[in-house]
């Protein structure tokens, strides 16, 4: 139960009997058993005040019966003296019409004698009397008063009053309701309707013969008349003893309402969803849809009730206005009181402006009604289904958990409690549904954001961007769902903090740092962090973890493997900053991120990183250019040059710090190479002359001129071949290196006889020996042996003149011969080749001649393989193995 109205004083132990009231506008009109008649004015603003405005005490002091507003006249017509003759066995009423504003007597109607009820038109809708200015124009100005079983029906002619129409009725009437074009009439166990237009009286319902029937023949009669009241949707509430039953103009009886009061009803009114019920000392408000009782109202003595636009309950000495308490606040107490059905079926009883404010209530109370059966009941899996056939917010369904909700943000975080089994099996349902409510919240973000692409396009249609939240609002959404799956998930399967953090996800980033350092979980941490883009956050955990006393070598790699991750491109300078950190802490780990990192590097990046390493240690700058030349196979000539750079750089600091460093780069150099350094130097000697040898990209002259003058010859003639400076090259080799094994080994490998510039190169290296002869520091004889060995790769028109001429005829035997077998070998291998493709030639043109005698049938039918279309008359491929296709799909296969 819960309160509907509140009683209000209007009139308080008044010293007169009070025999009847009536509502008018403002007013409450009073009628007496002394024949006084008072009219009270209610003010409600600026405070309420009541105010006894006009009186009136008729002459005959006749008591007054009954009050009748007459609509569209500003009249009341006054009922007095029904009983007034106590000796006579009929009634001798009179009817007296005042003006209300002053209760001046306007009129008595002297034809009306013996009247015991008067009716005028009231309004069809919920029982409100028919202001005087606002009735029917068909149907202002008139009432009727029934004498005996006689309607005398009365209308204003001018200021007189005319009796327009009689009607005669079988029984005397004890109640009358005049509602509309009809007049219904109330008897002791039945009603009747009398057309106002026609006259014609019509038997609607007899309670006789629809509930005595029922209960049986020995159920006990009653006398009480049938009482009638005007009923939303055109019909009349009919009440007779303790039941009262809806009915239409047709007389037929509505399931609902049918209300079973507590006893009989002394007067019946309506006040949707409401019924109140007048009993002797007290009211009943039953809802009128389900017949509970929802208040009982305690008024001594009551025992008459009127209402219109609010209702009167009087007394013999008193009056009391009900006030209805707003339907706000009756839902309140209802939900405060755990009757959330009751509120519910209130709720869908009541009328509201739009039907989007009732369906809005019934969601809020079926809310709070899944809020109480999860946190009172424990029913979690009925809650939750509640909450998402309403469609209700995540957050209203986190807020069933309170350790899990949002954190106030003046507060800390707390970390999820150990949960027990009652709420394990609340937590499953909770991360099930966060689970489903991150689909629905992806899906709602991507129609957002298209949205929002459109809105930079063109205008977007109002009512599809009504169909959507603001996207702000659904990425908080999205935040609150995937922090609480979050403590969710530490609180009852860790096992899954993995796989959420390492995906898209939208967790808060300082609530999840803390529930994760909290809860130990150092990788997930880092997953975390790598997911949400901040990389310097992962990047001084991970360092501050390797720093730490009890830290491993594991920690250090962890690092690396981190920058592995992250894209090289967008955080260049980020991973520079950390890999100087790690580079020194352990120099193997440190050029792994940048050696063993697969992604696409642009070549600013690899310069980039080139000269960040060069700052450290050359070392490192040549380990990664190493990486880049020879593994990845990058042709950039910057790179390469810069290579070379840092191999002389190192290899001209080792030579000014040290000595015997500066011959030739030989298997042994006086015992140098047992040392580590020495081992070190020559290494790198060997790498730098390999690459000088293969690498085909960096620039020559910027070599040859970073080379040392007094050191390096070898380097130095490599890079001269490459000039084609042959001479200078192989001067190298005579003159600093005195190596004429070399100086020959040069020689066979740059003689080109094609090349103008490297097809001399042996007439080079012969004059060489020869100034070497004169000057007397090399034998003529091993100048003969080298004529001998490599005289065929000389210009005998250009050699032979370079010789002494105190040379023998026979000391150039050996150079002769050389020459003549080489061109002796040159002719016949010309012949054998000749004949080759000569032989070669014959070959096809007899196949040629074989084929091309060889007949091939092309019919109709005949179709290509490759297209499946018909060879018809079009060029065609035929094939050794006799296949024939289109020439043009031969060419295609």
């Amino acid at each position: 139960m819960h309160n509907v109205f509140h009683n209000q004083p209007i009139v308080e132990n008044l010293p007169l009997k009070i025999n009847c009231i009536q509502a008018y506008e403002n007013k409450v009109i009073v009628g007496t058993g002394h024949g006084s008649l008072l009219l009270y004015s209610i003010e409600e603003d600026p405070v309420f005040t009541i105010t006894l405005s006009e009186s009136r005490v008729s002459s005959s002091r006749k008591g007054i019966d009954q009050l009748c507003l007459i609509p569209g006249t500003g009249d009341v017509a006054v009922l007095s003296g029904v009983y007034f003759v106590p000796s006579l066995q009929e009634p001798y009423g009179a009817v007296t019409v005042y003006e209300i504003a002053t209760l001046a007597v306007r009129t008595l109607i002297q034809k009306a004698r013996g009247v015991t009820l008067i009716a005028a038109p009231v309004a069809a809708q919920f029982g409100e009397s028919e202001s005087p200015t606002s009735a029917n124009s068909e149907l202002e100005s008139r009432f009727c008063v029934a004498a005996k079983r006689k309607l005398s029906f009365i209308k204003y002619n001018g200021s007189d009053l005319v009796e327009t129409k009689e009607v005669t009725l079988s029984d005397r009437p004890r109640t009358m309701l005049w509602l509309g074009q009809r007049l219904y009439i109330g008897f002791s166990r039945s009603l009747s309707c009398v057309d106002v237009t026609t006259t014609a009286v019509r038997d609607l319902y007899s309670f006789r013969t629809s509930l005595t029937a029922a209960l049986g023949s020995f159920a006990p009669v009653k006398t009480s008349s049938v009482l009638i009241t005007p009923f939303p949707a055109d019909r009349v509430l009919a009440t007779k003893d303790n039941t009262t039953l809806a009915l239409d103009h047709n007389g037929q009886v509505s399931q609902d309402p049918r209300v079973e009061w507590s006893s009989g009803p002394e007067a019946v009114a309506v006040w949707p969803p409401y019924l109140v019920g007048l009993f002797p000392g007290h009211l009943e408000v039953r809802r009128t849809q389900s017949n509970t009782l929802v208040q009982t109202i305690s008024l001594p003595n009551a025992n008459m009730m009127v209402f219109g636009a609010s209702i009167l309950v009087a007394s013999q000495a008193s009056v009391w206005r009900l006030l209805p308490l707003d339907f706000e606040d009756q839902i309140e107490q209802l939900v405060t009181a755990s009757q959330f059905a009751e509120a519910k079926n209130l709720i869908e009883e009541l009328d509201f402006p739009t039907e989007e404010d009732k369906t809005a209530n019934i969601i809020r109370v079926r809310g709070m009604y899944a809020h109480h059966i999860f946190t009172t009941e424990h029913k979690y899996q009925e809650a939750l289904s509640i909450l998402k056939e309403l469609q209700a917010s995540p957050l209203d369904v986190i807020n069933l958990y309170p350790d899990l909700s949002p954190p106030d943000p003046d507060g800390g975080t707390p970390e999820p409690a150990a949960p027990s089994d009652q709420d394990k099996k609340a937590m499953y349902l909770l991360m099930n549904y966060l689970s489903e409510q991150r689909a629905v919240l992806a899906k709602l973000r991507q129609q957002q954001e298209y949205l929002a692409g459109m809105k930079q396009a063109e205008p977007p249609d109002s009512a599809l961007q009504a169909q959507y939240p603001i996207l702000a609002d659904t990425l908080y959404l999205s935040e609150v769902v995937d922090t609480t799956l979050l403590k969710v998930y530490l609180s009852i399967n860790e096992a899954l903090v993995g796989p959420l953090l390492r995906v898209p996800n939208a967790c808060n980033v300082e609530e999840s740092e803390q529930l994760l350092l909290e809860r130990q979980k150092y990788d997930e941490l880092v997953d975390f962090y790598r997911g949400k883009g901040l990389h310097r956050n992962a990047l001084d955990f991970l360092m501050r973890k390797a720093s730490s006393p009890e830290s491993t070598a594991a920690e250090v790699e962890k690092m690396v493997m981190y920058l592995h991750g992250i894209n090289f491109e967008d955080n260049l300078d980020l991973i520079l900053e950390y890999a100087a950190w790690i580079l020194k802490r352990d120099s193997e780990e440190g050029i792994k991120i940048f050696t063993e990192h697969y992604d696409e590097v642009s070549p600013k990046a690899r310069k980039g990183i080139v000269s960040f390493l060069e700052t450290i240690s050359e070392d490192f700058a040549i380990r990664y250019l190493e990486y880049l030349i020879h593994d990845l196979h990058d042709h950039d000539a910057e790179l390469h040059d810069q290579l070379i750079s840092c191999y002389l750089s190192k290899l001209k600091r080792d030579l000014s710090s040290k000595t015997g460093y500066d011959g030739p780069m030989l298997p042994k150099r006086s015992g140098t190479e047992n040392t580590e350094d020495g081992r070190s130097f020559w290494t790198l000697r060997r790498k730098l002359a390999a690459f000088l040898e293969e690498s085909q990209n960096y620039h020559v002259e910027q070599a040859l001129a970073s080379f040392p003058i007094d050191a390096l010859y070898e380097e130095r003639a490599m890079v001269l071949s490459r000039l084609k400076r042959h001479e200078e090259a192989l001067r190298i080799y005579i003159e600093k290196v005195r190596n004429y094994h070399m100086a020959n080994v040069y020689c066979e490998r740059h003689y080109d006889p094609d090349d103008p510039e490297s097809q001399d190169v042996f007439l080079i290296l012969l004059q060489l020996y020869l100034n070497m002869v004169q000057a007397g520091d090399y034998p003529l004889a091993d100048v003969m042996t080298f004529l001998g060995v490599y005289g065929a790769s000389m210009d005998a028109t250009k050699a032979l003149p370079m010789l002494p001429g105190t040379i023998q005829l026979k000391a150039l035997l050996g150079y002769f011969q050389r020459c003549l077998h080489d061109m002796h070998r040159t002719r016949n291998m010309n012949e054998v080749v000749k004949n080759l493709l000569k032989a070669e030639c014959l070959q096809f043109q007899e196949r040629l001649t074989h084929y091309s005698t060889k007949r091939i049938r092309i019919t109709d039918d005949r179709m290509c393989p490759i297209c499946l279309k018909r060879i018809a008359n079009s060029v065609f491929t035929c094939f050794p193995n006799g296949v024939v296709t289109h020439a043009y799909c031969a060419v295609k296969k």
